[in-house]
């Protein structure tokens, strides 16, 4: 019997199965963690440092910080989630990016590298003990970060389910 022949040449065959092969191992880009937060509020003028995590430790850790007065009181929750993006988008390191949604007091922070669910946002500000915000523990940091978990609708206007507190 004579063995079984590609019609194509092996040098078109053999990548074709490894690029075949490599796809079925490599992480879904789709898989990447991310988190929401919303921010409720104005600001105090406090400034603010923050770390960003992913809890099984796979990626380096994050984080940036917010001088006194950088961004004064009274500015709006918008003017805040626009600073935190800024902040980790500027200083990222291992992956970090952060984006603001359709509310915009709200923004998004994604790391391709962290299983979703998997991201912890620890904010600190003076006087007060270091705070990881998750859907059932707002912080306060300049006023305050709640995570959101999915879209409901409230006052008519759909941005996020929280355990807490509503904007």
């Amino acid at each position: 019997m004579s063995p079984i022949r590609s019609t194509l040449p092996t040098r078109t065959v053999v990548p074709a199965l490894f690029a075949g092969l490599l796809a079925l191992l490599s992480p879904d880009p789709a898989a990447a963690g991310s988190a929401t937060y919303c921010i409720d509020g104005t600001s105090t003028g406090v400034g603010w440092a923050f770390s960003l995590e992913c809890e099984s430790g796979s990626v380096p850790v994050g984080g940036g910080g917010v001088e006194n007065g950088a961004v004064p009181a009274g500015a709006s929750c918008a003017v805040l989630a626009a600073t935190f993006v800024d902040v980790v988008n500027v200083t990222s390191i291992g992956g970090w990016t952060a984006s603001i949604t359709e509310d915009p007091c709200c923004f998004e922070i994604t790391n391709p590298d962290c299983p979703d669910g998997d991201i912890r946002l620890t904010v600190f500000t003076s006087g007060l003990p270091p705070c990881t915000v998750t859907p059932s523990n707002p912080c306060s940091f300049n006023p305050t970060v709640t995570q959101v978990t999915g879209p409901v609708s409230v006052d008519g206007s759909t941005w996020g389910s929280v355990k807490a507190t509503y904007r």
